[in-house]
């Protein structure tokens, strides 16, 4: 224990971690507080006169939806906020909205855009994939709303896995544990969610940063000199010097999103959290979790990315005798999911991003979008959800790494 200290300790105390972990926490703060920032209203008071609002004033304008509209997302309420729609986009011969005033169209049409999104999708071409527009949706179909979402899906995993019916069985199995009817509230949207992403990928690397040079420091400093001739210099140091780089990247991963997502409920309102995610993404989107679940689940598979790539880190820096090198080249290592998202071929590009340490953290290639999506991968006749996949390889990848690194040590030792 008392080595462990030591070597906590020891990271800890420099001046790079200090100022990197403070980044972090404002980071958290920083990314909470602009969602707000893209909220606007416009409405008349009772002089007729129009008022602009934004940010959190425009924000507890729109809560008050909540007691007057929101909360069961029936198919009468779809229905209502469909009628809503083409009545006022009828009444100023307006086909997007484009000639409603300002006041009219955040009164009438985009309290209802979510009930729109979701119906339109219900209503899909089930051939095609292609959804009706506001206009040209019969408000009385959507009296059996939910029972079309099976096929909807149904059809969603035929276009995206035409020779593979695996994936669509083990995808209406999925979807059948989602709880219905949705629940929607004004609250925390997709635009926290995205910022969400960005602070994950933020604090990865930062995390990297500060894990990059616990071995290759002491190999330049020479410091590893004194301590190959200690009585636990080598596979106890290793596993010590693994354990607190993990720990101290997990408290400060675990403070900064617990700080995000504490001050995005400061901001919203935590009635926002009850709001399904169907109706948030897609209204079938497999897992039966609401904002607040999804906020806490990301949280928590991200964290186990993070380990992975931390592992990765430190058996980089075992290899490397260099603090920039090591730093530079287990950056590197975080960022190379995004790239291979972009820079591979589709066929095996699912199952490259798996396969990297931090293949669920990135923008584009993040696990929200993973979550929102129907990639499946393939293993003959078999079909595996992508995301499953990536949580049992990064699993096994965690403690692979470690394990390598512990050697890897040890043979910086004999050498």
């Amino acid at each position: 224990m008392r080595l462990f200290l030591l070597e906590f300790k020891r990271v800890l105390e420099t001046r790079i971690t200090w100022i990197l972990l403070i980044a972090a926490i404002i980071l958290s703060v920083l990314c909470a507080w602009l969602p707000v920032t893209f909220e606007q209203v416009v409405y008349l008071d009772e002089s007729g006169q129009e008022v602009k609002l934004k940010g959190l004033q425009a924000v507890k304008y729109y809560q008050q939806y909540n007691d007057e509209l929101y909360g069961e997302v029936t198919p009468d309420l779809l229905m209502h906020a469909v009628i809503s729609m083409q009545e006022t986009l009828e009444e100023y011969d307006s086909e997007y909205g484009e000639n409603v005033p300002a006041a009219q169209y955040y009164e009438k049409i985009a309290p209802f855009l979510p009930f729109k999104n979701r119906a339109a999708e219900a209503l899909a071409n089930r051939e095609n994939g292609i959804a009706p527009g506001i206009n040209e949706i019969n408000a009385s179909d959507l009296t059996n709303f939910y029972s079309l979402l099976e096929s909807r899906l149904s059809s969603i995993m035929r276009m995206e896995n035409k020779a593979y019916p695996a994936a669509e069985i083990d995808a209406l199995k999925k979807f059948s544990s989602v709880k219905t009817p949705y629940m929607y509230y004004y609250g925390v949207g997709r635009d926290s969610f995205d910022y969400e992403t960005i602070l994950i990928l933020l604090i990865t690397l930062i995390c990297v940063t500060i894990s990059a040079p616990v071995f290759s420091s002491d190999y330049q400093t020479g410091a590893d000199e004194i301590q190959r001739c200690a009585k636990h210099g080598s596979t106890r140091l290793a596993f010590t010097k693994i354990l607190a780089a993990l720990l101290i990247s997990s408290l400060a991963f675990c403070i900064c999103l617990g700080l995000w997502i504490g001050v995005t409920r400061f901001f919203f309102g935590p009635l926002g959290n009850k709001t399904s995610m169907q109706m948030l993404f897609s209204a079938t989107n497999l897992k039966p979790w609401d904002a607040g679940q999804l906020q806490r689940n990301i949280m928590l598979y991200s964290l186990l990315f993070l380990i992975c790539s931390i592992c990765f880190t430190l058996l980089l820096s075992s290899q490397l005798r260099s603090n920039v090198v090591a730093v530079a080249g287990s950056l590197g290592a975080a960022v190379l999911p995004m790239i291979a998202y972009i820079a591979i071929p589709e066929k095996i590009e699912g199952w490259v991003q798996c396969l990297l340490p931090s293949g669920g953290i990135g923008l584009s290639n993040s696990l929200l979008y993973m979550l929102a999506d129907y990639n499946y991968l393939h293993i003959g006749s078999k079909s595996f959800w992508n995301v499953d996949i990536l949580v049992f390889v990064t699993a096994m990848e965690t403690v692979l790494f470690a394990a390598m690194t512990i050697i890897s040590y040890r043979r910086q030792h004999s050498e």
